[in-house]
C-alpha cells in the first residue's frame, strides 16, 4: 500500500510539472514572440500636389498606403500599425518646421477610420524629415520589433540634422525603410543614408505602380509581415512542440507468459531565443511490468536550416541536441542522471 501511494504521488507530480512546464513555455512564447509594429510617415508638404498621370502625389500615395494596409491586415492581422504625417498643417508662409503628428497611434487598425483619417489629409507645408524621424521614437513600444515606412517626395527644408537623428534610431533599434518619391539624384543622395545607418532599405518610385511594388517589397520581404509561405519553424520567438508515444510488447511465448509490455511518453519543447537556436526541456514517463520511470531536465538545440527569412515549405531542418536528464525510478531503485546528445532532422 505505501508503495503505491508513492507511486501515485510520484506520478502526480509528474504530470503537474509537465503541465506546467508547458503553460510556461506557451505563455513565454506569447508574450515574447516577434511583435511587429510599423509606422508609416507620409509627407504631406506642399510638393504632394504635384500630379503624376493627372493624380496628385498625395492621392496617389494614399490609395497605396490603404491597399498595403488593408494586404497587412488579412495577412497578417496581428501587426500594429500606426501613421505619423509632417507638413500638412501649416501653409508654408508659417515656416512651421515641428509641423508633424501622430494621427494614428501605432495599434490595431480600424480600416474605416484609417482611410477616413487619410482623407483629410491635405498638404501645405516644409519636409521636415529630421523633426519627424526624432518624433517617432517615441511612437514606438520597447523590446519589439519596430519599424519605420518613410515616404518622402523631396529633400529636408527645416536644417535637419538627418544623419544624427539615424543613428539616434540606430541606437534604439527602429530601422528606417525609405521611398523616394520621384526624387533628384541629389535629393536621393540625402535620403538613402536614413536607411543605410539605421539598417533599412531604400526603394525608389517614379509612379503609383512604383510605389507600390516598392511598400509591397517592404512589408513582404524585408519586414516580413505578409508571408508567401508557412512561417519558418526556427525564427527567433518560434516555440516547437514535440514528442513520441510508443506501445511495446515482446519476449516470452504466445501465451503471454513473461511478455515484456513497455509504454513509453516522451514530450518536449523548446523556444528559440536567436534564429536556429532554441532552448527548452525534455519530459519522459516509461511503464513497463516491474519498473515505472520518469525523466526531466532541460535542452538545447541547433537547426543547420539557413536562413529564417527563407520561407521554405515542407522543408527538413537537420538539428543537434544536447540534454541533461534526471532519471526518477518508482520503485526501490536508486535514481540517475545522464548527458543525452541527439542527431536528427
Amino acid at each position: 500500500m505505501k508503495n503505491l501511494k508513492l507511486f501515485t504521488y510520484k506520478i502526480a507530480v509528474f504530470v503537474t510539472i509537465m503541465i506546467l512546464c508547458m503553460s510556461v513555455a506557451t505563455a513565454f512564447a506569447n508574450t515574447t514572440a516577434n511583435k511587429v509594429n510599423i509606422e508609416i510617415i507620409l509627407d504631406g508638404s506642399g510638393s504632394m500636389v504635384q500630379e503624376i498621370g493627372g493624380k496628385t502625389k498625395i492621392d496617389i500615395a494614399k490609395e497605396v498606403i490603404l491597399n498595403v494596409v488593408n494586404e497587412i491586415l488579412s495577412k497578417a492581422p496581428d501587426t500594429s500599425i500606426g501613421l505619423r504625417v509632417y507638413g500638412h498643417q501649416s501653409d508654408r508662409k508659417d515656416h512651421n518646421c515641428q509641423d508633424t503628428k501622430l494621427e494614428i497611434p501605432i495599434g490595431k487598425i480600424d480600416i474605416s477610420l484609417f482611410q477616413n483619417k487619410l482623407n483629410t489629409i491635405k498638404p501645405k507645408g516644409y519636409t521636415l524629415i529630421a523633426y519627424s524621424l526624432k518624433s517617432a521614437i517615441k511612437d514606438f513600444p520597447k523590446n519589439e520589433s519596430n519599424y519605420i515606412i518613410l515616404l518622402t517626395d523631396g529633400e529636408e527644408t527645416c536644417g535637419g540634422d538627418i544623419t544624427n537623428i539615424a543613428y539616434e534610431l540606430k541606437k534604439v533599434r527602429v530601422p528606417v525603410h525609405a521611398v523616394g518619391y520621384k526624387l533628384t539624384g541629389k535629393e536621393k543622395e540625402t535620403i538613402t543614408p536614413i536607411s543605410t545607418i539605421t539598417g533599412g532599405k531604400y526603394f525608389d518610385a517614379e509612379d503609383k505602380e512604383g510605389l507600390a511594388l516598392a511598400l509591397k517589397k517592404i512589408t513582404s520581404n524585408v519586414i516580413n509581415v505578409i508571408p508567401s509561405h508557412s512561417t519558418f519553424p526556427t525564427n527567433k520567438g518560434s516555440m516547437l512542440f514535440s514528442g513520441s508515444f510508443s506501445f511495446s510488447n515482446s519476449g516470452g511465448d504466445v501465451y503471454g507468459i513473461d511478455r515484456q509490455t513497455t509504454v513509453n511518453f516522451s514530450p518536449s519543447f523548446t523556444y528559440f531565443i536567436i534564429p536556429n537556436f532554441g532552448i527548452g526541456g525534455d519530459l519522459g514517463l516509461t511503464i513497463s511490468n516491474n519498473l515505472t520511470t520518469f525523466s526531466i531536465g532541460p535542452e538545447a538545440s541547433y537547426f543547420f536550416s539557413g536562413n529564417p527569412k527563407d520561407k521554405v515549405k515542407g522543408a527538413i531542418y537537420p538539428y543537434i541536441n544536447a540534454s541533461i536528464l534526471y532519471n526518477g525510478f518508482l520503485s526501490n531503485v536508486t535514481n540517475t542522471s545522464g548527458f543525452i546528445v541527439k542527431l536528427g532532422g
